[in-house]
């Protein structure tokens, strides 16, 4: 009886770890751009700087406090109560330039969620990589011990020679090297993308997706995605709120020499007599008027206008070289989309019916299996390239996934 219910233990734990096993999560490449960006310490930093920002927006519109103090003595009970008011047009400007850097703060964050996410795109993409060309030498591997078995076969019926069965096994360590190499790269991009998606290295990383799908299709020409970068890149548009908050920098550094009124009032008894009293006080702009800050605030704007410029001509070379990137890889996919690849596999498969049926040279046999891997390989890897080249070039736009 003790038997049967250990027997049971074991038997309802294995049950549940295959059924947790099977429902493991798949992850999607919207799943994993989506989860990147949530757990990325780095953007939750820049949120809560644009939250910072946001108390700067309200402090900025804030009015000076009054002050109020007292004089007693033996003869005399005052009151006193003081109020700064600025020059008019000083607090506006002061709110705008807040209102700036809270833009520019939002648009660096949105600018560094779009980078986190092509990175875990692009990882996501390595990794079906990886998994393929895992699948592929494999798959090349239980080939290759086929054609060293049939070289060791035919050798034994007198009809080949030893010479291909030394062949046949130095391709088949080769075969398992390369698969080696394979599942090493394969490790290495499951534990970049588990770090991006803060996973601890025992947890399951079932990707659903296939180098086959589209990440992002252009459907436009050059010049119509250039537009469009100008328009979204977030980079560029956080440019032109710097503008803005050095244009607002030089209008106020032309108002710091406008004065502040300080008004006062006082009241109480003096001498045993009822006194009220009011005062006006303003700073004169004798000695400082403020050149050095007007001068200063004036070049800085130039400066941005400058950097502005800069950062458009960036934009538009990064967005050119990844149009030009994505259609040379599209033009390579289509290259081995029409015949090449079928025409390698076909290949090796008739070599090796030939092999096994007649004369056929199994040096031949080996190499035409090796084209059909090579053939393979690069057309994945071109595939890749492809998915890579529109992740870049929509990162380079500025969409945002």
């Amino acid at each position: 009886m003790k038997k049967l219910q250990i027997s049971l233990l074991f038997l309802a734990a294995f049950l549940f770890i295959t059924g947790m096993n099977g429902m493991a999560q798949e992850w999607t490449l919207q799943n994993v751009i989506q989860t990147a960006i949530q757990v990325n310490p780095q953007l939750q930093s820049l949120q809560n700087t644009v939250k910072a920002k946001e108390g700067a927006v309200q402090q900025a519109a804030a009015i000076p406090n009054p002050e109020v103090g007292g004089i007693t003595g033996n003869r005399s009970l005052m009151l006193a109560l003081d109020q700064q008011l600025e020059y008019p047009g000083k607090r506006d400007v002061r709110v705008k330039q807040a209102q700036q850097e809270l833009e520019i703060a939002g648009l660096y964050l949105q600018a560094n969620q779009l980078q986190i996410g092509a990175d875990a795109a692009s990882l996501f993409i390595d990794l079906l990589w990886a998994q393929k060309n895992r699948n592929l030498l494999q798959e090349n591997l239980q080939v290759t011990l086929k054609l060293s078995d049939a070289a060791q076969e035919k050798f034994d019926r007198g009809f080949g020679s030893k010479l291909d069965v030394i062949k046949g096994k130095v391709e088949a360590l080769r075969a398992r090297r390369l698969l080696l190499t394979a599942r090493k790269e394969l490790l290495n991009k499951q534990s970049a993308l588990k770090l991006l998606l803060r996973q601890s290295a025992n947890d399951s990383l079932v990707l659903k997706g296939s180098l086959e799908q589209t990440v992002f299709t252009p459907g436009a020409g050059l010049d119509s995605l250039l537009d469009l970068a100008y328009r979204k890149n977030p980079i560029l548009l956080a440019q032109r709120h710097k503008l803005q908050r050095a244009q607002l920098s030089l209008r106020a550094a032309r108002l710091s020499t406008k004065p502040d009124f300080n008004f006062g009032l006082t009241g109480g008894m003096d001498d045993k007599e009822p006194r009220i009293e009011f005062e006006l006080r303003m700073p004169l702009a004798l000695w400082d008027r403020k050149k050095g800050a007007k001068s200063e605030a004036l070049f800085l704007k130039k400066s941005t206008e400058y950097e502005g410029e800069n950062i458009r001509l960036q934009i538009a070379q990064q967005v050119t070289a990844a149009y030009q990137g994505y259609e040379n890889a599209e033009q390579t996919v289509k290259l081995f989309q029409d015949s090449i690849l079928q025409e390698a596999k076909s290949a090796a498969q008739t070599a090796q019916q030939a092999f096994e049926t007649s004369s056929f040279r199994f040096l031949d046999l080996i190499d035409a299996q090796r084209t059909y891997l090579e053939t393979a390989s690069e057309y994945e890897q071109s595939l890749q390239q492809l998915r890579l080249s529109e992740i870049d070039l929509r990162w380079s736009i500025g969409m945002e996934w």
